[in-house]
Parts: C-alpha cells; structure tokens; sequence
C-alpha cells in the first residue's frame, strides 16, 4: 500500500509539473502571437507613414501659395521623427522575432517584417541635422567634391 500510495503521489506531482510545462508553452505561443501581430502592424504603420509622405509631398509640390507651402515644409521634422521612433519599434520586434525562433516558433510575416525593417533602417541611417548641414555647406562651396571623395578612398590603405 505504501509503494502505490507513493507511486500515485508521484503521478500527482508529476501530472502538476506537465501542466506547469503546458502553461509555459502555451505563454510562449500566446505571446509569438503576439510578436507576429506587432510585427504586421509595425509594418502596416510604415506603409501608412509611406502613403502620408507621398501625399504631403505632393501637397508641397502642388502648393500654389508660398505661407502655405513653408507651412507644410516645416512639417519634415514630424515626419522624421515619426520614422525614427517607428525604427526603434521595430528594432525591438526584430530582437522579439529573434527570442520566438530560438524558442522555436516559426513567426509568420517575418520576411515582411525584414524587408520593411530594412527599408526604414535605410531611412533613419543618418541624422537628418548633419545630412542638412551638408547640404548648406555644399550650397556655400565648403563641401567635398563626391568625385574627390571617392578619389581618396580608393587611395586610403585598406585595414
């Protein structure tokens, strides 16, 4: 009696555990669930900030009066900064697609995902203050010659 009252004792805490190890696993798909709906709707924002873009740039370059056109311009800031926030996100949803594979799930919509991360990353890559400061400098004739960059890498010692 003692031996079976032991064995069933064991069934108990061993049938507890299992169900402990269900309700993990279970967490872990609800929450790649939940990675692969951030993902498709990080992307979907990108698209809708794209769409946005093209329209307000369009609204400039359709615009007839000068106040309103200087109003619009001076929209770029908001712009920017809406991408380079959107690229934080989805630098963090990258790193949670990442954690869901090396649990073992597949995500869906990741190739999606990567394409449009990559798009943005492209976008955001540079500061926007320095890429203007260029530009006035190049308009001033303090910049660099791209013909002459060039030049100097091809010559500069390979590391």
């Amino acid at each position: 009696m003692i031996v079976l009252r032991n064995q069933v004792e064991s069934y108990v805490r061993s049938a507890e555990e299992i169900g402990v190890e269900i309700g993990l696993a279970h967490e872990k798909a609800m929450i790649c669930r939940d990675v692969e709906e951030l993902a498709s709707n990080v992307v979907g924002t990108f698209q809708d900030i794209n769409g946005n873009v093209i329209r307000w740039q369009n609204e400039i370059a359709s615009a007839v009066d000068e106040t309103n056109r200087e109003r619009l311009i001076r929209l770029e800031d908001n712009w920017g900064q809406l991408y380079r926030t959107l690229a934080s996100v989805f630098d963090k949803a990258g790193g949670f697609i990442a954690c869901m594979e090396r649990w073992g799930y597949q995500v869906d919509g990741k190739q999606k995902f990567q394409a449009a991360h990559h798009e943005i990353q492209n976008m955001v890559c540079f500061s926007l203050e320095q890429v203007q400061r260029a530009v006035q400098q190049m308009r001033q004739g303090r910049g660099t010659p791209l013909a002459q960059v060039i030049d100097e890498l091809w010559d500069a010692p390979v590391r």
